[in-house]
């Protein structure tokens, strides 16, 4: 399978941000940018990107994800709880923000577990929440270009986790970091439902 026509001898070619984040690529020609002013789907031949490419990929993906459902949460709702013991939308975004740190930091040393607790956030106005999302953001950047820079190598080294034992290091990121947003993502979605 090869480009589209209009595509040849370029290579790429950029496709509208508005396009849903879960719509279907071809398979194996997605690459993922993530800019400043956004995130934009470049279609290229991924059969010869790296673990730390693909990945990168995938977590801008994720993150795309979840910040669309985050941007949904109505003005004044962002404390909002299912139940007084839940993360509110505001402290799921900080949890999430946190497992970011414990992911930079877990690669360097392993570290123990953290936990997402309620009332850790409480938002005041729009701007507030909007500062959040934006550091949310940020930490999602540093997740990219840390997968994007890591060598294939440091994918398969084994490290210790305290919730999953010994595991390799594309373990701890992909279920031990990636997959939590996924989860919290989910949350997000259900609770928009109902707020």
């Amino acid at each position: 399978m090869g480009l589209p026509p209009a595509n040849r001898g370029v290579g790429r070619s950029r496709v509208s941000r508005d396009r849903p984040t879960d719509a279907i690529m071809p398979s194996g020609f997605m690459k993922f940018q993530y800019r400043s002013s956004g995130c934009n789907y470049i279609f290229e031949p991924m059969n010869n990107l790296s673990t730390g490419l693909r990945l990168a990929e995938f977590a801008g993906a994720v993150r795309e994800s979840s910040i669309k459902r985050l941007r949904k949460v109505p003005s004044g709702k962002e404390n909002w709880r299912v139940s007084p013991d839940a993360m509110s939308f505001a402290d799921t975004i900080r949890h999430l923000i946190d497992a970011d740190e414990w992911l930079f930091k877990q690669l360097e040393k392993s570290i123990p577990a953290m936990k997402g607790e309620a009332g850790v956030e409480d938002i005041k106005n729009r701007d507030e929440y909007d500062r959040l999302l934006n550091e949310f953001e940020s930490t999602g950047r540093r997740r990219i270009e840390l997968l994007r820079n890591m060598p294939d190598n440091r994918f398969s080294e084994i490290m210790y986790d305290e919730r999953f034992g010994e595991v390799t290091v594309w373990w701890v990121i992909v279920r031990g970091n990636l997959d939590h947003e996924i989860h919290h993502r989910g949350q997000i979605a259900a609770y928009l439902r109902v707020v």
